[in-house]
This record gives C-alpha cells, structure tokens and sequence, in this order.
C-alpha cells in the first residue's frame, strides 16, 4: 500500500462500526474533568451561524453532536452528515431519526468531496483532518464546497494531547505488540495538531481563531482504561487471549497503583474556526 491508500485502510478498520469510537467517547466522558460536556462547547460556537443555514458535518460518526444538543437545533438548519464508514452512518441514521426531514446522511471521504462548489455555509470538521492522509488536499476540498463568508469549524488535539497513556502503552511490550503503534500510524504527528493547523488553513481561509478546551482525565479504575487501550488497536490483534488480557489488567492495576490511585492523563483538545473570505479563489 501507498501512504494515502495505507492512511485510508487504518481509518476505516479502526472506526468500520461504532464499538471503538463508543468505548472512547464513554471513557471521556466518564473520567473527563471539564465541568463542560465537549460536544456542548463544540455546538456553543456553532451557534454563531445565521438561523438558516446549510450545514456540512464531516466524520459525524454516531451523530453524538446533534444527540447531545437536539433542544438547541435551530429548525432553519438543514444537515448533511457524512462519514468514511458506512456502519457509522447507519447508527447515525437510527440516532439521529428525530430530525426527520432536517437532515441527510452520505458516505464521503474529505479529500474528495461530491458536492459543487459553494455548497454550504458551514462545515464541521470534528476530530477527523489528522485522519487525512493528504490535509492541504482536505483542506482545499472544504473551502471549495464552502460558500464566500462560510465557516468551517475544525476541531483537534494538540501533540501532548493523552501522553501519559502512550507512555503506558510504550513501557508495556504486551501493549507495544498490540497495537504496533497503532493510534501514531492513525494520528501522524506531522498531520493536523493545534501547533500548525492555523498555518495549515492560513493557505484557504482569510480569517483563522484557536479556541483551546482545557480537560484531563482523572481515572481511577482498571478496566475502562482497559478497554479504552485496546480498542486502540488493529483489527488484527483486537481478539486477545483470556491470558494476555490477565497480563495487562496485571501491569494497569500496578501502574494505577503507583499512581495512588487515581492516574492523571492530560488531554488538549482545541478547535479552529476559519472563514472563507468573499474574494477569496480556490485554486488546484
């Protein structure tokens, strides 16, 4: 495989359903320290778009975003939710049943995407542009399908972002072996990160801001984070053995143990707004 085609294989295997983004979303949930729900912080920017408005969601996964927020979906909104996996888009489509006419769903992969130009007025961008293989390509295709004065909402880490717990996957060779550096061949650490997206999207838009989200985790059982480590890895490897499972919970109770108790796990997520300027030409 190619960089590009190799890129797109890891993706897709890791988010093929909903189990692994769901075992993650719950464990952040569950032990973030943020007194504001991420998805509730994400949909508070959103609100800076007009009462009606066309609005593009790529990677929408389980449709958790619109979940978390159904009260607050001005009824002038009318969503296009897409994803690269079509299992994901088939639990979106069952969570998501409320909005009836207000929105459609598609497969679409970001670096190529079948809408015209100047589509919409505004594209949501959440966790998924460090999954692209080729990101000033992605980049590009977003402003293209974004009207003049459209807004593309991208959110991503910053490269400390869960450090603690890749250094705990890295001092174990069980672990190691597992995943074969799975999550560093998923998220490049050269791709999309809140250290150069605003010089990434400075080349489309005319009109950049980072919003910083500040969050650890504070995690004080074993098995979430268990479980949370190994949906982490390769299709390949994701059946472990009752005996090798043991191994792990073995090194996660004494690593949680000298930690006190309870282990600290920074986090640093952020987003990017960036308008697309009336004058502003995209170019191939």
């Amino acid at each position: 495989m190619d960089k590009f085609t190799d890129q797109k294989y890891l993706v897709t295997e890791q988010y093929r359903d909903a189990r692994n983004l769901e075992a993650r979303l719950k464990f952040h949930q569950r032990f973030s320290t943020s007194r504001q729900p991420w998805f509730e912080w994400v949909f508070d920017h959103l609100l800076m778009l007009p009462e009606k408005a066309l609005v593009l969601e790529i990677g929408c996964g389980t449709g958790e975003l619109w979940m978390r927020n159904r009260e607050r979906i001005p009824p002038g909104w009318e969503l296009c939710l897409g994803d690269l996996s079509y299992g994901m888009i088939q639990v979106a489509k069952q969570n998501l049943r409320f909005l009836t006419n207000q929105v459609t769903f598609q497969v679409l992969d970001v670096q190529l995407l079948k809408y015209a130009n100047a589509t919409f007025d505004a594209v949501i961008a959440n966790h998924v542009l460090y999954h692209a293989p080729n990101v000033p390509r992605a980049i590009l295709e977003i402003a293209r399908v974004l009207k003049p004065g459209g807004t593309l909402f991208a959110a991503t880490n910053g490269i400390s972002h869960l450090q603690e717990l890749y250094e705990i996957i890295r001092n174990n060779p069980i672990l190691e072996q597992i995943l074969q550096s799975e999550e560093q061949r998923i998220h490049p650490p050269d791709s999309f990160t809140l250290e150069n997206g605003a010089e990434l999207l400075a080349a489309q838009f005319g009109w950049v801001t980072k919003h910083l989200f500040p969050d650890r985790l504070e995690v004080a059982e074993v098995e979430p984070l268990q479980k949370y480590i190994l949906s982490l890895a390769p299709a390949s490897a994701r059946q472990v053995t009752p005996a090798l499972n043991q191994e792990i919970q073995k090194y996660l109770d004494s690593v949680l143990a000298q930690a006190g108790g309870r282990l600290t796990i920074r986090k640093s997520p952020g987003m990017f707004i960036a308008r697309k300027q009336n004058n502003h030409s995209i170019t191939f």
